[in-house]
């Protein structure tokens, strides 16, 4: 009787022990990758035990880059703007049409068809230029969202049009990369696309993510967000921009007056569930300014935001100001939390 005790003991120490373990995550060390696509650098920091998967998502990046590339060939937004029109799968079509309705939503603040200014301010090429108000004012012409027509065949642009989702495709592209996780089971990643932050779930020991906002007047960090199952998403003229007689020239630019934005905001950053959203967000925001960014947040239920204009003064929506800390000694001017009251 002592001896089947014993024995019965050591089987329940074994069950006990087999299911200890599956309830602890086995993939303690992320399986991490690192590659250049869109114009920027991605990485990948997921917890797995398998190491196939950053390469399954590097295929499902490079795919997406190259069917809404403006250069490559064989892509939906090459054939549009070169030929006016191209024809679109039902994912494509999608994209299109929410794109298209985060333009309106912006009042054009947020506009998929400025690329011909994008292009002449140099920004594309990299041959910067501050073009003449005349030049901007021709080009100004051919940029309005509104003449973009989207069917169930395909997309078509007037001529002189050009297109570019470029202020919404990684916001994309990250979304689907966390339902891509979620498909294969996995609690617990954190990825950035250039700037883009995407965290699924927490982290391994349960808690949160830390995730950090850069500082647009340094190159340090001015702030950190705690968070889980968010995106986080900055837009910021120190991306990209060129100088010329002592001025400034950033590359996110003022669909109504086709030169860089100048709203007083330096840096937007938009906290949601909804990648796309955020993306989209975040440059009309930079463009609109504090006001009408605060007034269109209000009527928006799934997003919070951190916002700096160029007083250093900062801006927390309520949703999230338990979860915003200063980074060390930041020297700042007013911080004040925003509520929809």
């Amino acid at each position: 009787m002592k001896k089947q005790t014993i024995i019965i003991i050591q089987i329940l120490a074994l069950i006990f022990s087999f299911v200890s373990c599956s309830l602890l995550p086995s993939d303690s060390s992320p399986v991490s990758s690192s590659f250049f696509a869109m114009d920027t650098i991605m990485d990948l920091k997921i917890y797995s035990d398998s190491d196939k998967l950053t390469g399954e998502i590097e295929a499902m990046v490079r795919e997406l880059e190259n069917k809404y590339s403006t250069t490559n060939e064989s892509g939906y937004i090459y054939n549009i703007n070169n030929e006016g029109f191209s024809d679109t799968d039902a994912e494509a079509n999608e994209i299109f049409k929410r794109a298209f309705e985060l333009c309106e939503m912006t009042d054009g603040a947020l506009d998929i068809s400025i690329l011909p200014l994008v292009e002449e301010w140099g920004f594309t090429s990299k041959e910067y230029k501050v073009p003449s108000k005349d030049r901007i004012t021709d080009i100004l012409k051919n940029v309005d969202f509104r003449r973009i027509t989207i069917t169930e065949k395909g997309v078509s642009v007037e001529a002189g049009m050009k297109i570019d989702l470029g202020s919404v495709l990684k916001g994309y592209t990250s979304s689907k990369i966390i339902d891509f996780l979620h498909s294969k089971g996995i609690k617990s990643a954190i990825i950035n696309l250039g700037g883009n932050v995407h965290a699924l779930g927490r982290k391994p020991d349960g808690s949160l993510w830390n995730v950090g906002i850069k500082d647009p007047f340094s190159e340090d960090t001015f702030g950190i967000l705690k968070c889980e199952n968010k995106a986080i998403i900055t837009s910021g003229g120190y991306e990209r921009y060129f100088e010329e007689d002592g001025k400034t020239y950033w590359h996110i630019l003022d669909p109504s007056t086709g030169s860089p934005a100048d709203s007083g905001l330096v840096s937007v950053t938009v906290i949601g569930t909804d990648a796309m959203l955020c993306d989209g967000i975040s440059t009309a925001f930079f463009v609109m300014g504090l006001d009408k960014a605060i007034s269109l947040w209000k009527n928006l239920s799934d997003i919070d935001l951190v916002l700096v204009d160029k007083d250093k003064n900062i801006y927390v929506t309520e949703g999230i100001k338990d979860l915003f800390s200063l980074s060390g000694n930041y020297s700042f001017g007013k911080f004040e939390v925003i509520t929809r009251d």
